[in-house]
């Protein structure tokens, strides 16, 4: 009989498949727009022109993709507000005025952008990736665009993305991390150009400074030369009177999925993982912060206070714990990285988990406590 951790981790990972399931291959229509009056619903696509990309429904959220198999999306439209239960009458549409909105004809609505006065509008998946959404004249020509999914990212940056600062407006456009693999909900890292130096980017830990790129020189960021050494992304730097952002392209991309010399699929794409982790074109992972590295612009790790027992490691468990441990409340939405740091900086803590029973998130035992461990970095029982 499964115990509580385990079923909690057999429905976190149904979520993943499903998840990844339902932006990748599913019966549709071939086409990449959505005129004013239709209605794009669970089981449809829109496909950008060349197929690159697909925009569709999970059960939970709307959001896009690379067009094939199990790819995280690169955008999520409604992250921090998933669908309510009766998610099989959910629909994407633009309506009589123009707005384009997720609706499920029962009350509930999320606007992906609302027209000030009525419009004649269509949406369009593009072949970079972005959603557009363009008002039309009365002849069908495009006037303008009123709105663009790479004007609001979520944890991915596509090329062609910017990642800066609108002067006039003031926004920013940044990236934040999933809270973890299993959920799109704002995490607790952000990536994001520094305001008090555009010639930096930084990624900040619940709004504190927990890296900085360094200077922008030579086509680079001072603190990346690791990922510099792969040369598989380049960066521009763009600024005048209306934005300041950097933007970058990669090296012989058309726009389609390509393969390395080793056969490996490259997706362009720069995302933001949970504990400062940057993924490169779906293959190469960096840590930007770690115990082993804390200097190359490492600002938050630099600043914490060590916990000073010698202690050389601590336990990470993934399945089933005998005795209590200290459990922190669900509603401080504690992601895996502040569980492993609440324990890293405790001479006391012996072991941490993450998947509790009552879905509180983050869990950790102190000596003499026996520690049963069906998964992570232990393998055995043990007195601690």
């Amino acid at each position: 009989m499964a115990t509580g951790s385990e079923s909690f981790l057999c429905c976190c990972y149904c979520f993943v498949v499903l998840f990844l399931a339902a932006f990748s291959h599913s019966q549709s229509t071939p086409h990449n727009a959505l005129t004013q009056g239709q209605k794009l619903t669970i089981g449809s696509q829109l496909i950008s022109a060349t197929g690159s990309f697909v925009l569709g429904f999970n059960t939970t959220y709307l959001g896009i993709s690379y067009n094939t198999k199990h790819q995280k999306p690169v955008w999520i439209a409604n992250r921090d507000s998933p669908f309510p239960n009766n998610y099989a009458s959910i629909s994407l549409t633009i309506d009589a005025n123009g707005s384009l909105k997720i609706v499920d004809g029962h009350g509930y609505s999320f606007p992906l952008y609302d027209v000030e006065q009525p419009i004649s509008s269509s949406a369009v998946l593009q072949d970079d990736g972005d959603f557009v959404l363009q008002e039309l004249n009365q002849d069908g020509l495009v006037k303008r665009v009123v709105w663009q999914s790479f004007d609001h990212p979520t944890d991915t940056l596509l090329p062609g993305m910017k990642l800066g600062i609108n002067h006039k407006t003031g926004y920013a456009w940044s990236l934040t991390s999933w809270s973890s693999d299993e959920s799109p909900t704002s995490g607790a890292f952000a990536l994001a150009m520094n305001p008090n130096n555009t010639n930096q980017i930084q990624i900040l830990f619940r709004g504190g400074v927990y890296w900085s790129s360094g200077e922008w020189k030579d086509g680079w960021f001072e603190n990346l030369s690791e990922l510099d050494y792969y040369k598989e992304i380049y960066f521009n730097r763009v600024s005048n009177e209306n934005e300041t952002y950097f933007i970058y392209y990669v090296p012989k991309f058309d726009r389609t999925p390509s393969f390395n010399r080793l056969s490996e699929v490259v997706l362009p794409k720069l995302r933001l993982a949970d504990g400062a982790t940057l993924e490169m074109n779906n293959r190469i992972s960096y840590e930007i912060c770690t115990l082993f590295n804390m200097e190359e612009g490492c600002v938050w790790r630099n600043q914490q206070k060590m916990a000073e027992c010698g202690r050389s490691s601590f336990w990470w468990i993934s399945g089933y714990m005998e005795g209590e441990g200290s459990k922190y409340n669900g509603s401080e939405n504690l992601t895996m990285f502040e569980c492993e740091n609440i324990c890293l900086l405790d001479c006391d803590c012996v072991a941490y988990g993450y998947a509790n029973q009552d879905g509180s998130g983050c869990e950790i035992w102190k000596s003499g406590t026996k520690v049963s461990s069906l998964g992570g970095r232990s393998t055995t029982d043990l007195w601690l």
